[in-house]
């Protein structure tokens, strides 16, 4: 019975994680959570004693699994060129966020009321995938306040491709700069790109 309770319970956050980076924390009603999950409320709160609010904790959960999975052991391969490392990643992001519907951690938790309590978790996401892609670019040759600044431009316009696609409903934009993106991490460090090289970057907190 036990395992039988465990195994609802990961399937509901599996709906959960779909449906938190569809519509967002705030957007994201408990009508909505039963209709997606097929479960009644006495249930969702025998599975998640502390409401909508451990339902987002269980989906951020899941989502550092993912990148454990995705990113972090793509990195850790040593027995690839960090080369090929560098545009799996890229390649594993990208496929992540195929649907014009998805939203990304900063604009499913990090708007309106939830920013308080989700900011800080999606900062330390921001921070961790920036400092995975500049290591493997300084791997790769590249200057390590080269690799840095391109990390965050990579952050930064894929960021912003995500929330184009989802006002527009169309991936066309996403798409174009997505497939670009391989060849510039990867270009010359003379290869003048959208940042100054002296533009102050975020340093983690």
């Amino acid at each position: 019975m036990a395992n039988r309770k465990m195994e609802d319970r990961e399937t509901a956050v599996s709906r959960l994680v779909e449906l938190f980076f569809e519509l967002g924390y705030e957007g994201t009603s408990l009508k909505a959570i039963e209709a997606r999950t097929g479960l009644g409320r006495a249930s969702l709160y025998n599975y998640f004693p502390g409401g909508k609010t451990e339902m987002a904790r269980a989906v951020l959960v899941a989502s550092d699994q993912w990148g454990v999975d995705h990113l972090m052991r793509v990195v850790q391969d040593g027995a690839r060129p960090a080369s090929e490392r560098l545009l799996r990643i890229v390649g594993n992001l990208d496929a992540l966020h195929a649907r014009p519907s998805q939203l990304s951690p900063a604009n499913a938790f990090c708007i309106g009321d939830a920013a308080d309590q989700y900011t800080g978790h999606v900062q330390d996401h921001f921070h961790g995938l920036v400092e995975m892609m500049s290591e493997l670019m300084a791997a790769c040759g590249i200057p390590r306040d080269v690799a840095l600044r391109r990390a965050w431009e990579f952050r930064v316009v894929w960021e912003g491709a995500l929330v184009c696609t989802r006002v527009l409903g169309d991936q066309g934009l996403y798409r174009a700069l997505m497939a670009r993106m391989p060849t510039y991490l990867l270009a010359p460090a003379d290869t003048p790109g959208l940042l100054a090289p002296d533009a102050p970057l975020p340093r983690p907190r």
